[in-house]
């Protein structure tokens, strides 16, 4: 596709053109080179090497939530802060945010219509989320933002996040995700993963499993990276959850703070310990997360029943997800509305529902790398699951579950952000 460069573009013509470059979240086997990357990064004089303290995340699962956290944490402070997620939810312009203010729909355009001569000279079209983080290394640049917080798109060694030489490196628990590319095994994936790690910069982990840590200890060596384990560096105590949010004490080298999360679940204490860590360790002190905003985890939609929407797309978040609604919520019966992508380990995820939801309303999002509805049903059978049911729409798999689900229950949507976007 061409862009017309002799008008301007609209918010929805520009959209349209970054949608049709490959994009390896829908098409993973696509083939990544960081090399080509910062050829075309050239092109703009080298926006990554002009970017403020930067901050990059790397991990499996909580990725969404720690940037939410450290981005509120540093605008606590005063600082203007440049964020950078993937997928979005809703609005593509989420991807790109400064203070939690999405990209404005005119700058998204120009941006756009500013990168795409560049693109059509290449040898070969840059991607989706190559341009799109062009695209947010310019706008924060353009906005002077103090601090910029990057969540790597997929692995590490190879994202296109991976061209800075940020401030910190945070990484979040690593567990079994997108074995077709980053291999078979949790040591390979934190190979992959830990590959951020650059020298001398400090580096904040969450828990890991043993392997795990072992990588990750051996990269920081390597470079000389400080490296500090959120369960040996610091303490958390005095845990209180409920639906309005969490509390917690957090310490760390003889500083003591009471802490405060928006955000529902037990594992968002954690995630937003990890950011308090990190904070910490780069000297910010003083400040909340009282202001952090993210959709799409364990967001309650309603009650009577309740309607319960979250992203959990591998075993790990789903049993997190799980976990968390257990905890928080009281319900007679759970009612579970699954769609996934193509590429998950699908008994792995059963595995987790097994025997927790009386019944299952198998979807797909829309999205071509969906899994098909009837795959999970046939599979679903195989697991203590009392009805199970099949409809290819978002919207009509919840009617199904509402019409099955008593005031006293909780329909529970989940499986892939794609997924909670349809929802929402």
């Amino acid at each position: 596709m061409i862009l017309k460069l002799e008008r301007e573009v609209d918010f929805d013509s520009a959209k349209s053109f970054l949608e049709s470059l490959i994009d390896y979240e829908k098409k993973p086997g696509y083939p990544r080179s960081l090399e080509a990357f910062l050829e075309f990064l050239a092109e703009f004089d080298n926006p990554h090497e002009k970017l403020p303290p930067t901050i990059l995340i790397v991990g499996t699962k909580g990725k969404g939530s720690t940037a939410a956290f450290l981005t509120a944490g540093l605008m606590s402070k005063g600082f203007r802060v440049g964020t950078y997620t993937s997928p979005h939810l809703i609005d593509i312009r989420e991807r790109i945010t400064v203070n939690f203010e999405k990209i404005p729909e005119e700058k998204f355009a120009a941006l756009v219509q500013r990168i795409a001569p560049a693109l059509g000279n290449r040898r070969g079209i840059r991607t989706f989320f190559e341009s799109l983080t062009l695209m947010a290394f310019l706008y924060f640049l353009d906005e002077k933002v103090d601090y910029v917080v990057l969540e790597a798109g997929l692995g590490g060694r190879l994202d296109a996040t991976n061209v800075v030489n940020q401030h910190a490196t945070v990484i979040t628990p690593i567990d079994y995700d997108h074995t077709e590319i980053l291999g078979n095994t949790l040591r390979e994936i934190a190979r992959e993963k830990s590959a951020v790690i650059k020298s001398g910069n400090p580096v904040f982990s969450a828990p890991q499993e043993p392997e795990v840590a072992e990588v990750i200890k051996k990269r920081a060596e390597e470079f000389g990276a400080p490296l500090h384990f959120l369960n040996g560096s610091a303490r958390i105590w005095d845990e209180k959850v409920s639906l309005t949010g969490s509390e917690y004490s957090f310490a760390f080298k003889g500083s003591e703070r009471k802490l405060r999360v928006p955000l529902l679940g037990r594992y968002q204490i954690h995630n937003s310990a990890l950011a308090a860590l990190a904070l910490e360790g780069i000297g910010i002190d003083d400040f909340g997360f009282e202001s952090a905003v993210l959709r799409g985890r364990l967001e309650v939609l309603d009650e009577n029943p309740f309607v319960v929407v979250d992203g959990a797309h591998n075993p790990f978040s789903m049993r997190v997800a799980f976990d968390s609604l257990e905890e928080l919520f009281r319900f007679d019966k759970l009612f579970l509305v699954l769609g996934i992508s193509s590429n998950k380990d699908l008994r792995r995820m059963m595995d987790v529902v097994d025997g927790r939801a009386c019944a299952l309303i198998a979807t797909k999002a829309r999205n071509p790398r969906a899994m098909d509805p009837w795959l999970i049903a046939e599979t679903a059978e195989d697991y203590r699951i009392s009805k199970i049911r099949v409809s290819s729409e978002p919207e009509k798999a919840l009617e199904i579950a509402l019409k099955m689900a008593s005031p006293r229950d909780l329909v529970f949507v989940t499986g892939s952000f794609y997924l909670a976007g349809d929802i929402l």
